[in-house]
C-alpha cells in the first residue's frame, strides 16, 4: 500500500493486469479486531478476517488513494505480461548479484491476482466487530501521516 501512495505523491496512478476486486484495513480497525479476538471468549481458537468491511475494485483504490493524498494523477497501465517480465527481469538480476529480489514471480502473481475481497461476517458475528473508520478516511488518515512523517 505504502508504494501506492508515494507512487500517487509522484503523479502516478498505476493498474497492474486485469481490474479486481479488494479489501483493506485501516490500522485502527485491525486493532480493535485483535483486541477483540484476544478479550472475547469467542475468538479463543478462531482465525478471523478483518478488513474495512468494503469491498473496491482496485482501480477505485487506486483512486481513493491518489484523492487521500490531495493530487493529481496520470493513469498508467501495465499489462500482466509486462508485470510477470518485470519480475523475471528482477529474479534475474538479483541472482547474478548472489542477492534476493525485492520483486519476484510470487509477488506478480499477488498483485495480478483478481480477488483480494474478505468477508468479515464471521468477525462481526462472534466478535461484534464493527470498522469504525471507513476505507475512505483510513485512506485520508494514512496520506497525513505519510506526509507528516516525510515519507510522501
Amino acid at each position: 500500500m505504502f508504494d501506492l501512495f508515494q507512487l500517487a505523491a509522484r503523479h502516478i496512478r498505476p493498474t497492474l493486469g486485469s481490474d479486481g476486486i479488494i479489501s483493506v484495513a485501516y490500522v485502527d480497525n485491525l486493532v480493535e479486531g485483535i483486541i477483540l479476538a484476544a478479550e472475547r471468549p469467542e475468538g479463543v481458537g478462531q482465525i478471523f478476517v478483518l478488513t474495512d468491511g468494503e469491498v473496491l475494485r482496485r482501480k477505485q483504490l487506486a483512486r481513493m488513494i491518489k484523492a487521500a493524498v490531495n493530487t493529481w494523477a496520470v493513469p498508467i497501465h501495465f499489462p500482466a505480461w509486462v508485470v510477470r517480465s518485470a519480475a523475471r527481469l528482477s529474479e534475474a538480476v538479483a541472482a547474478g548479484f548472489g542477492r534476493v529480489a525485492f520483486f519476484d514471480r510470487h509477488k506478480a502473481r499477488e498483485l495480478l491476482a483478481t480477488n483480494w475481497a474478505c468477508n468479515i461476517d464471521k468477525a462481526k458475528l462472534l466478535l461484534g466487530y464493527a470498522p469504525a473508520v471507513p476505507t475512505v478516511d483510513g485512506l485520508k488518515l494514512t496520506a497525513a501521516w505519510y506526509r507528516r512523517e516525510g515519507w510522501i
